[in-house]
């Protein structure tokens, strides 16, 4: 696994790739799996005085396979959020649109779609 991370002046950025083999001794099997997200975020106010401070725009991307020697078998997102901090990340509120790509050789149709989501975090 390998990660990142970076906090400078608005802009905020997330990482982590994962690379994983998992041996399953009552089987005899090995599966490897690998996945990966990219966040970054910008507090839009740091470049334009009329966007409220408590404001945050930011974008993900995520990777997952679950399985690497099976092909058609990956899921992928792509997300766009809006944030607004109330009291940090002790209390904030989220709205966020995702498009989810889904290969599943299992599948007959494809489980592709949008999910639009609102969450309010309170923490104490």
């Amino acid at each position: 696994m390998i990660e990142t991370a970076f906090k400078y002046k608005g802009v905020s950025w997330q990482s982590e790739l994962h690379r994983k083999a998992i041996f399953d001794q009552v089987n005899d099997t090995e599966t490897r799996l690998r996945g990966l997200y990219l966040q970054a975020g910008y507090f839009l106010s740091h470049a334009f005085d009329f966007v409220p401070k408590p404001l945050e725009i930011a974008g993900r991307f995520a990777n997952y396979n679950p399985n690497t020697e099976i092909s058609k078998d990956l899921e992928q997102e792509f997300g766009l959020a809006i944030n607004w901090f109330f009291n940090g990340h002790r209390n904030k509120l989220t709205s966020e649109i995702t498009y989810f790509q889904i290969e599943d050789n299992s599948l007959l149709d494809p489980a592709d779609g949008f999910r639009f989501r609102i969450q309010w975090d309170i923490s104490f």
